[in-house]
């Protein structure tokens, strides 16, 4: 596994960006202000780079927190007199949800 996550041009990154992380030039990592976080470069290559590691024909997503992960599942899945179990010391943003 390690080595598939290194190999950046299975992953598709550039070479480009293979050769700066390698000379030791890094790219920066772009932070998200919450607006538009599908166009941050550095979630994409997480996303590609876990895609590929799963040989998935499906999209991965990424989350900036663990709240946003669990009410993006829920809010998708879950319908209308829908019931939750959640465990009673889950995070409190997690039961304030529900």
């Amino acid at each position: 596994m390690d080595t598939q996550c290194i190999h950046n041009d299975e992953n598709g990154i550039s070479n480009d960006d293979a050769y700066l992380w390698l000379t030791g030039v890094v790219p920066p990592i772009y932070l998200s202000n919450g607006e538009r976080p599908s166009l941050n470069p550095t979630r994409q290559a997480l996303e590609q780079i876990l895609n590929n590691l799963n040989k998935s024909t499906q999209p991965t997503l990424t989350y900036a927190s663990g709240l946003a992960a669990v009410s993006s599942v829920c809010l998708t899945l879950l319908k209308k007199h829908d019931h939750a179990i959640i465990v009673d010391d889950a995070y409190s943003g997690t039961t304030n949800l529900f």
